[in-house]
């Protein structure tokens, strides 16, 4: 028979240290006690029983078996707790069994339990989930990953590396084995009921022991799959999350900006956007029969902002045909590339596939991202396009390679073309740059320090030459007052109301908090390992500050999103990293519980927070074929909303507006008039009694509309 040797992890067994080493079977060539820190006389009594003692400083179930392993001299490695629930008087036995069924490891199986009395019914349940989890996870069926009884060869300690330095040793040594092609069978045990106190908390160890064995899986599996399955559970949660508002009617809040801009597209399909000039026309539905470009250049383009973002949509429509979904497709699609080389510039930064996979979940679980990352809107636009640039930088610092420095460089094009917003990011990139020590970037870093602003004042150039084309002098003076209205400055008192109402509406309150204790931690504790992540700090930061007006607007904190998810996973890193399994607690009630205030939010965004109802869009598309160019007059609202390009582009017919369509001049063709409902205040009861005194009547009304038509 080969050596045998008996390793025995003790914490304070001195009423049951005797009882176990005297059952050991006298064949066994030596038995090791690991003492790990025992106050009592449990070392003292192994010595005086012939049992090699061994110290352990390090606290920890695991931490004292492999200190035993290190030191065992036998061929054959058995293992059990000193606390006699095990039967020691087997081990001979379990050895013949290896022995003859050529086995590498043999399992003391506990279950079925002979003696029920001799695990608590929570201990019990605790087992089964934890055999059930990793039977499912391993694709193996697994009776007792927990028990402390094994006997293997000590050959397959050279073949596989144990990490865990407590009670999950047991179920990754014997995973382990099994993953590593060595031959595994389980034989069943007797289990005997304690004597004394326990040592083990069956929550907090049991919880631990499920959180590694889920880890464990993860860290085995090969690393490109795991990247791509966890990106594709990732991608998963935004789809299902944006599905239900992708063909959603234009009736929810900022669905303006859907019919406005999608409006904009039909008339680059219709006409072509060299033939606008690649401008934004809004003020009218184009076709190309009746076109004429100095025409409406002097009824005026939209030029607040860069008009680039309009080209995906354009695209879309001419391959896949005008709808609410391929309207609320283009922004989906870049909001999910960026996610995606997103998710990948997180584990260049952290260096694993975990924490880039809590800080994505959470970044898509935001009823921001998901709303308005279906939204088609030259601010929502800018978000995707500048985590894109941030992640492409990302990129360059780690590899030095020039393609993500041209790559970046091209991002800033495009992005600058997009946007005002979107100058941001680079300009985060550049000061983050000026202040970094970093030894090994430094000629890198002078060539972006150069070119970052160059490219920058490049595309700035290019959109005012556009600016100017399409609308000449007045078109910069336009754009000045856009800029100046933006920038205002406010009572800081007012506008911080308002502003946290903004937030907690793109945020929640619970995901709110978790940005702001999870930015005091970043700074303390994390800025010097995670310094790359400060741009995405910046880019709200100087955005607020420049367009501190603007931050107002329902889309003023979306360039927060990212870091609120950011900082929010950098919490629930330090609460795992320092709170060992509690922490692994707290991020599943951070996920579970934020992601259903998200949900509730997001709900509220697109089935209550609404702008018109349902009744109001199947009455345009009833409109649609019994009116022609002109006949319908829309009326006034007090939201500042353009619901224009939402008439417009269901009807895809050209419509007058109150008051102007009332004038004797303008009114010799129209038929009817929407208004809204008068019961909705005063402001709309007089516009009803204006309708009526030019010779409108009632016909009916929908949800917030109501049809008349001109006697």
């Amino acid at each position: 028979m080969k050596k045998i040797s008996v390793i025995i992890p003790c914490y304070n067994e001195e009423k049951t240290i005797e009882k176990v080493i005297k059952s050991i079977p006298k064949e066994v060539f030596e038995i090791i006690v690991v003492d790990n820190n025992s106050t009592d006389k449990t070392a003292e009594i192994a010595k005086k029983l012939g049992a090699r003692v061994l110290k352990e400083s390090r606290q920890g179930y695991g931490f004292a078996l492999k200190r035993g392993f290190r030191k065992a001299q036998g061929d054959i490695i058995v293992t059990l707790d000193g606390d006699g629930q095990y039967p020691a008087e087997k081990i001979l036995e379990l050895v013949e069994y290896l022995e003859k069924n050529n086995l590498d490891f043999v399992n003391g199986s506990r279950f079925p339990l002979q003696k029920k009395e001799s695990l608590t019914l929570m201990r019990r349940i605790g087992n089964y989930i934890l055999n059930l989890v990793a039977s499912i996870l391993f694709l193996r069926k697994f009776k007792d990953t927990q028990s402390g009884m094994m006997v293997f060869k000590k050959e397959i300690l050279k073949k596989i590396n144990l990490e865990s330095g407590d009670m999950p040793i047991s179920q990754e040594l014997k995973i382990k084995t099994c993953l590593a092609g060595f031959k595994f069978k389980e034989f069943p045990i007797p289990y005997y009921q304690r004597e004394g106190e326990s040592k083990l908390s069956p929550l907090k160890h049991g919880f631990k022991n499920l959180w590694e064995l889920i880890f464990l899986r993860i860290k085995t599996l090969n690393p490109n799959f795991l990247s791509f399955f966890l990106l594709f559970l990732i991608l998963s949660v935004f789809f299902l999350l944006a599905f239900q508002n992708l063909k959603m009617p234009f009736i929810n809040v900022t669905s303006d900006t859907n019919g406005e801009n999608g409006l904009a597209s039909i008339n680059w399909v219709n006409v072509g956007p060299l033939s606008l000039k690649f401008g934004k026309y809004i003020k009218g539905y184009l076709i190309k029969e009746d076109f004429d470009f100095e025409q409406i250049k002097n009824k005026g383009f939209y030029i607040n902002h860069p008009v680039f973002f309009l080209l995906p949509t354009f695209l879309l429509y001419k391959i896949f045909g005008i709808s609410e979904f391929t309207t609320r497709l283009s922004p989906f699609l870049m909001t999910s590339f960026a996610i995606i080389l997103f998710y990948f510039a997180l584990r260049k930064v952290f260096k694993n596939n975990i924490y880039p996979f809590l800080i994505s979940i959470l970044f898509v679980l935001l009823p921001g991202t998901v709303y308005y990352g279906t939204t088609n809107e030259l601010a929502v636009f800018n978000l995707p396009n500048a985590l894109i640039t941030f992640s492409l930088f990302v990129f360059f610092y780690f590899t030095k390679r020039n393609f993500y420095l041209w790559a970046l460089m091209l991002s800033v094009i495009w992005g600058g073309l997009v946007g005002w917003f979107y100058f941001f990011i680079p300009i985060a990139i550049w000061f983050f740059l000026l202040f970094d020590q970093n030894h090994n970037f430094q000629r890198e870093k002078k060539k972006l320090l150069i070119l970052i602003p160059v490219f920058c004042a490049l595309v700035f150039l290019i959109n005012i030459s556009h600016i100017g084309i399409l609308q000449g002098k007045i078109g910069i003076e336009t754009l000045k007052s856009a800029f100046f209205a933006r920038a205002q400055r406010l009572p800081f008192g007012p506008w911080f109301q308002v502003f946290y109402q903004r937030m907690e509406l793109n945020f929640n309150p619970f995901f709110l908090w978790l940005f702001i204790f999870g930015m005091f931690i970043f700074f303390l504790v994390y800025l010097k390992s995670y310094k790359i992540l400060t741009p995405l700090f910046l880019m709200p930061l100087f955005n607020t500050i420049v367009f501190y007006q603007w931050t107002l607007h329902p889309f003023g904190p979306i360039f927060f999103l990212p870091i609120v998810a950011v900082f929010s996973g950098i919490l629930a890193i330090f609460f795992y990293e320092k709170f060992k399994p509690w922490g692994i607690l707290a991020i599943i009630l951070i996920l579970v519980f934020g992601g259903y205030l998200s949900l509730k939010k997001l709900d509220f965004f697109i089935n209550k927070f609404l702008i018109l109802g349902p009744n109001d869009i199947e009455l345009l598309k009833e409109l649609k074929s019994q009116i022609s160019d002109n006949e319908l007059c829309l009326g006034q609202n007090q939201m500042g909303l353009y619901y224009g390009g939402i008439v417009m582009w269901y009807l895809q017919k050209n419509i007058l507006f109150s008051p102007d369509c009332l004038k004797d001049q303008s009114s010799q063709a129209l038929k009817l008039a929407i208004i809204f409902h008068p019961q909705l205040g005063d402001f709309y009861q007089k516009e009803m009694k204006l309708f009526s005194e030019k010779n409108f009547e009632f016909l009916n009304c929908a949800d917030f509309w109501c049809l008349l038509k001109k006697k």
